[in-house]
């Protein structure tokens, strides 16, 4: 488990009075360090978590009595595992989608009310008579409604940002709009950095991945990016990437963060044989990745077998 990567059993008890203050993200008010971290934690990524894991094992060597504040789609199992105060990409500390059975999507927006039972007849009749118009008034419709729900959580967000000493972008293929479309994460992660400017505090991007995006997902980016204190990228593709969206500035290449994960014991001498974990992804498996593919997820997995033989 991450929680035993991350301190001894012993110490484990202690670990939230070390990194979290009783009262919600107000560590700046009284004169210690406080650090926000966002990224998509706790929704069973080993990579994903190895990356907080690495960096609060950095913060525990390096800078103790900071506290940090995780930002997640799923706050409950960064808390249950991390041990470490968790609030949601709107900055609450609500129960995450997972727990009543709804499949948490990044930066989307809350869904519409269901509609009446005449509200249903009118609309298929619509639908029908109008297909492209019927189309076209739904994905407006989405829009909107996204847009309505990231201007009504950004309150919170920027008084968040207030109380922080800073904001980081930790890692992952944070560069990417496969989840949640154009208006999902891209635009999370624009809210924050606004929120940054705002409130005049540093937003930095740590060793982040990415893959091509559209060009409306690329406009947001280019506003995180290019108002980032710092900016590391975790691999040429990704620096031309990002520099074809019109970000011009100082990058630097680093490699993914879960690289600098510690494991327990490094380095001790042990009578028993080395054992290797293999953790596969659901790479465009039907039913779960987005852009699906049969063919592509069995040779994934073929690939890997051979790999591990």
């Amino acid at each position: 488990p991450a929680s035993q990567l991350l301190l001894p059993a012993q110490a484990a008890q202690g670990t939230r009075a070390a990194w979290s203050s009783p009262a919600a993200v107000g560590g700046s008010a009284r004169g210690t360090p406080r650090l926000a971290v966002i990224g998509t934690f706790g929704n069973a990524n080993l990579g994903d978590d190895a990356i907080l894991v690495a960096f609060l094992q950095w913060v525990r060597r390096e800078a103790p009595a900071t506290g940090v504040l995780a930002l997640s789609t799923r706050p409950d199992e960064v808390v249950r595992i991390f041990a470490i105060e968790a609030l949601d990409y709107g900055a609450r500390p609500a129960p995450s989608a997972a727990a009543s059975g709804e499949t948490a999507t990044p930066g989307a927006a809350a869904p519409p009310a269901p509609s009446t039972g005449t509200g249903r007849l009118w609309k298929s009749k619509l639908r029908a008579a109008l297909p492209a118009a019927w189309s076209a008034l739904a994905s407006a419709r989405q829009v909107a409604a996204t847009l309505a729900h990231s201007a009504a959580r950004f309150p919170a967000q920027l008084r968040t940002a207030k109380s922080l000493d800073g904001l980081i972008v930790l890692g992952g293929g944070q560069i990417f709009d496969h989840w949640g479309g154009q208006l999902g994460h891209p635009l999370t992660l624009a809210g924050w950095s606004w929120a940054c400017r705002l409130a005049g505090k540093p937003l930095i991007v740590l060793s982040v991945g990415g893959r091509p995006v559209g060009s409306t997902s690329a406009w947001l980016l280019r506003q995180t990016l290019s108002s980032a204190s710092y900016l590391s990228l975790r691999d040429p593709e990704t620096i031309d990437l990002v520099r074809g969206f019109g970000v011009d500035r100082d990058i630097a290449l680093v490699p993914d963060l879960a690289f600098g994960l510690a494991p327990p014991n490094a380095g001790e001498r042990r009578p028993r044989p080395r054992v290797i974990g293999v953790s596969p992804m659901a790479y465009r498996r039907p039913g779960i990745d987005p852009e699906a593919s049969s063919e592509h997820y069995t040779r994934y997995i073929d690939t890997l077998a051979a790999f591990c033989e």
